[in-house]
């Protein structure tokens, strides 16, 4: 069983190795020129991200007054580890959203360096999140956590790929 220090230790590990990582690849970025002017959105992608980010409040609203009213029927309180899951499901409804109706990637850009950090953060979470599912007496209550942002990570991945084969077919029936 690992110790509490040594998870933590674990975590400041990753965290650290994941910032060089995001350094290096700003500074290739910047080396190619690719940040020299960012790529704007056209006005019906910010009406749609606009109603989507909505969506996603609402939801997040209603998430923690359904979360608050179950903690105290049940006495269960799972702290802050309830309310990141409502973050994740909000943040997934809004990428959700924005990626059906086109609105997430703007006209430069693809769905490829979303796809990959995705399925990165999709291993982390299930590295993380699977032990807590096998261990009932498990004592970190945000392990739990990476397991439900798995889920909703592999749900993303699912609609990524349901809308490119639904593009590529739109095109193909296009091109006929």
């Amino acid at each position: 069983m690992m110790s509490q220090r040594s998870y933590y230790m674990c975590i400041l590990a990753f965290l650290s190795v994941l910032t060089i990582f995001l350094i290096i690849i700003a500074i290739v970025r910047i080396k190619n020129g690719k940040n020299a002017e960012p790529n704007e959105f056209d006005e019906r992608q910010k009406l749609i991200r606009g109603e989507s980010f909505k969506y996603a409040y609402a939801i997040l609203i209603l998430y923690l007054l359904f979360n608050s009213v179950i903690e105290d029927l049940t006495g269960k309180y799972r702290g802050a580890a309830g309310i990141l899951l409502g973050i994740f499901v909000s943040l997934a409804v809004a990428i959700i959203l924005c990626i059906w109706k086109d609105a997430f990637f703007n006209r430069d850009s693809t769905g490829k360096s979303l796809t990959v950090s995705n399925i990165f953060l999709l291993i982390l979470d299930f590295y993380w999140g699977i032990p807590a599912i096998l261990d009932p007496k498990n004592t970190y209550p945000y392990s739990i956590v990476f397991f439900y942002a798995g889920v909703l990570n592999l749900l993303i991945l699912a609609i990524i790929a349901v809308k490119s084969f639904k593009d590529r077919r739109e095109k193909d029936v296009e091109s006929l």
